[in-house]
């Protein structure tokens, strides 16, 4: 048996959906996160924490562009000193409105060395993506939708769901860089040029690391679900 009045033994966490609160045994919890990170098609095992290495790369990379003139010098403020770095750090949300609870990875990216990057981006991206005839805001919009829908009655209806697994690893980093080149490309008088951005895109997608359980890890496949640049 194991001792709720021991904290060490258990992983108190609110579910992915719903407002529920979870308690999962330790030993139950790190098993999952083990096994979703022997993923080698998404992640891949590292000896040591880059965090300090990824946050060199890019303040290089971010003063390369402002010495070139590609970046305004007040884009300095995208990188972070060693001093005020966070800890990436890997978690889990428990589905517990799915059968079998399968869990959302979560990389937890405040104060990583991609994170004001990641903000900005994301502030560029939104006005795109809100102009696309199939974004649906949230579930309010969603029902407006459905309200104004008329189907005929004079035949047969098929209604089906579709749920992408692992969605976010499941975005090739070649593929997406491709997507959001052309839809930044798309943009009129553009203040920063696609070229840029799209390197700063790369930036956030390929030093993506982090800790669990003292081990630590590379993502490298897809985006990160928590940088800031994510859902957009």
């Amino acid at each position: 048996m194991w001792d709720l009045k021991n904290r060490n033994d258990i992983i108190i966490k609110p579910a992915d959906k719903g407002g529920a609160v979870v308690v999962w045994r330790k030993d139950l919890y790190l098993a999952e996160g083990a096994r979703q990170l022997s993923n080698s098609t998404f992640y891949r095992q590292r000896s040591n924490d880059s965090t300090i290495p990824n946050n060199s790369k890019v303040k290089d990379a971010v003063s390369d562009l402002i010495d070139a003139g590609h970046l305004p010098p007040s884009s300095k403020y995208f990188t972070y000193n060693n001093s005020e770095l966070g800890h990436p750090v890997f978690y889990m949300l428990p589905k517990i409105h799915k059968s079998n609870n399968p869990c959302r990875s979560i990389v937890s990216a405040c104060a990583c060395p991609t994170e004001q990057i990641s903000a900005y981006l994301d502030s560029v991206f939104q006005p795109l993506v809100m102009l696309l005839p199939t974004c649906i805001k949230d579930t309010n919009h969603a029902l407006n939708i459905f309200s104004q829908v008329v189907l005929p009655t004079n035949q047969l209806i098929h209604l089906f769901l579709l749920d992408v697994t692992s969605l976010y690893t499941s975005i090739p980093h070649a593929d997406g860089l491709a997507v959001v080149k052309r839809f930044l490309n798309t943009r009129t008088s553009p203040v920063v040029s696609t070229d840029t951005l799209v390197r700063l895109t790369e930036l956030v997608l390929t030093l993506n690391s982090f800790e669990f359980s003292g081990e630590f890890f590379d993502q490298i496949s897809g985006v990160a679900m928590g940088t800031k640049m994510g859902p957009n």
